[in-house]
């Protein structure tokens, strides 16, 4: 507040020279405007949100004159800073205890009475947020003797005390300070002054929500017993945290299971998502695996890894996909695990590393469990690896029942170049529980007849699979065969629907595929290729590449659809826009948005260019100079004001 008063002016204060300089009417009406001004500020600042968008460009302003005055954004407090300010609330900030305990009491005793000009729930608040145990216990103590709050009005409240510590408890168990969260408990417990209000204010916070933040066990084990004091999630299971699951020791799983197992209706947990993240994390440790299935019923575990698992992978805690079919896939070491445990996991996961590992004898077991498969994605990986032995034990053995259909299989990628004949495209088509999609047409050996033969097969599901569709998708190059792209051009050219190739020679340009580039300029004139391809590279070289090398048709105004605007957002490069306007000039346009963009980058000679060849009249908007001066590009600001 003080800062705001200072910038606007205080309308209390009788040493600014400028109102004794005015006329008593007019110093009059300047005190009122700064009186009126100053009772907006207040209301400003006591909104919660617009508080926060003010103080948020307060911030965006000292971040650019730091970095123009070349200061380091981080505030580093030596130990005399902290004996001169003698702030309470930094000392615990910054994890001061100490100095917080030294100049606390003189800092009360020197302020006899309830009239105190400090917030006790602030103080709290912030040593909880800094785990500060002593600050805490401290501050507790002074509530209970003398009965002081965090209003500066003089009345008794001690809800608001106590919201503050109750608010604080999802933040306790999430950041895994037992201690504190053992504290915090006590207090509410010894203070006599909190126990009308726990049961009030017990259902904001659920079990399942403080079980689910747990990092540790010991944290699991604490909150475990005091789960009576909060509302319970019915109808809900509780899922254990990741991190935890990471730190669980084997002595710890006997223990683990007396919690998951007591309490009735308040210890639902999802077996499901404990199992899956004990065989992601623990996959190493096979003591620690025998235990945790000799502890749960093995015949229960298979079938509790949720279908849910199989559809989407669970996101870890550190940000991570983490999920059991990943897993699976990921390296040959897997498979020992895989091997190992197999009847405590889904038919899907088996029958996925029998495929990705070409392990005929794990695929013949699970087969012969007479289990269906959830997702029909096993035959395509074991194609896609060159495993033909598991992929037709598959496709004859595996069914939904004993006596029911077999499973429907899809094939949408590629098949191993050592495996692919026509012979097995016929194989493949022979059966009746088997759908193809357009990504087995991008196998690296397909010819020209394996693609017409798979678009006639009964099989063959993706009707929109016509010659320019397949040419557009960048997974056509991995087709090695040159042969294929000449004839499916050639039959493009002769297709009466009108077909681009820019995106073709984007994805050629992108894949390097050189020899496909070479390939198209023996058309010569027959394919135009429009300026708008460079919108659709990734690289300045890209770019560079396909200027010279004259595949690029001399464009016109009405048929050039280049957008300079996204070469600058995408490569902020003042030469390789010139290099466009050198080349192309009568029918490259500049526009504000370009102009706008290379100002948000800061890029000062892009500006210039720009400036040069836009039309007279036109400017950069307000909010591009905004984002310049946010991101500290002040030579812009100056150029372009």
């Amino acid at each position: 507040m003080d800062l705001f008063i200072h910038i606007l002016g205080d309308h209390n204060s009788t040493n600014t020279p400028y109102i004794y300089k005015m006329e008593p009417q007019h110093q009059l009406q300047l005190q009122q405007q700064q009186q009126l001004l100053h009772g907006l500020l207040q209301t400003l600042l006591r909104n919660k949100v617009l508080r926060k968008v003010v103080l948020q460009h307060v911030h965006q302003i000292h971040v650019v004159l730091m970095k123009a005055a070349s200061l380091p954004l981080t505030r580093i407090m030596r130990g005399d800073m902290f004996e001169k300010e003698r702030c309470l609330s930094t000392m615990l900030r910054y994890g001061r205890s100490d100095l917080f305990i030294k100049y606390f009491d003189f800092y009360v005793l020197a302020r006899p009475g309830k009239d105190i000009p400090l917030s006790l729930g602030h103080l709290i608040r912030r040593a909880i947020k800094a785990n500060q145990i002593n600050a805490v216990g401290m501050l507790f103590k002074l509530h209970r003797d003398n009965y002081y709050n965090n209003n500066n009005d003089g009345k008794y409240d001690n809800n608001a005390v106590f919201n503050v510590v109750f608010k604080q408890i999802h933040r306790v168990v999430q950041r895994d300070h037992l201690e504190m969260f053992e504290l915090l408990l006590s207090e509410m417990d010894n203070n006599h002054m909190y126990k009308p209000l726990c049961e009030s204010i017990k259902g904001q916070i659920t079990i399942g929500s403080l079980y689910a933040q747990c990092r540790s066990f010991k944290m699991l084990q604490t909150l475990h017993s005091q789960r009576y004091r909060f509302n319970i999630d019915s109808g809900k299971e509780i899922a254990i945290n990741i991190q935890l699951v990471k730190t669980l020791k084997c002595d710890q799983l006997p223990d683990l299971f007396k919690v998951l197992t007591t309490g009735g209706s308040t210890s639902r947990f999802n077996y499901s998502f404990l199992t899956h993240d004990i065989l992601v994390q623990h996959h190493n440790d096979y003591t620690l695996l025998d235990r945790f299935f000799n502890l749960h019923s093995a015949s229960t575990l298979a079938r509790s890894l949720e279908t849910n698992l199989l559809l989407a992978p669970r996101r870890g805690g550190d940000n991570t996909n983490e999920d059991l079919y990943t897993f699976t896939q990921s390296s040959a070491g897997q498979l020992p695990v895989v091997q190992r445990y197999r009847q405590h996991l889904p038919i899907d996961f088996v029958c996925l590393a029998a495929a990705t590992f070409g392990d005929i004898g794990l695929a013949q077991w699970a087969t012969s469990r007479k289990e269906a498969p959830i997702l029909g994605i096993h035959v395509a990986e074991a194609l896609r690896r060159g495993f033909i032995d598991v992929a037709l034990h598959l496709l004859d053995n595996c069914k939904a029942h004993e006596a029911g259909p077999r499973c429907i299989w899809t094939l949408n990628g590629p098949i191993n170049e050592s495996i692919l004949t026509m012979e097995l495209l016929r194989t493949l088509a022979s059966y009746n529980n088997i759908k193809i999609y357009t990504g087995i047409l991008f196998s690296p050996t397909i010819t020209i007849e394996m693609i017409e033969f798979i678009s006639g097969s009964n099989n063959f599901c993706n009707f929109n699979a016509r010659y320019p569709n397949l040419l557009k998708v960048p997974e056509i190059m991995m087709v090695k065969d040159i042969t294929v792209f000449k004839q499916l051009i050639q039959r493009c050219i002769n297709d009466p629907t009108l077909f681009k190739f820019e995106e073709l020679v984007a994805n050629a340009v992108v894949r390097a595929r050189h020899d496909v580039l070479a390939m198209i300029s023996e058309f010569g004139n027959l394919i135009r290729i429009d300026l708008g391809v460079l919108n659709m590279l990734e690289t300045k070289e890209q770019v560079l590449y396909v200027l010279s090398s004259g595949l690029l048709a001399q464009p016109t105004a009405t048929t050039s659809s280049l957008s300079i605007e996204n070469i600058v957002r995408k490569f902020n490069d003042v030469s390789l826009v010139r290099d466009i306007q050198r080349e192309f000039g009568p029918v490259v346009t500049f526009s504000v948005v370009a102009l706008d963009e290379a100002v948000r980058r800061g890029n000062l000679e892009l500006v210039r260019f720009l400036n040069e060849n836009l039309r007279e009249g036109h400017s950069c908007s307000s909010l591009a100079l905004e984002n310049a001066a946010i991101n500290g590009h002040l030579e812009v600001l100056r150029e372009d004001t």
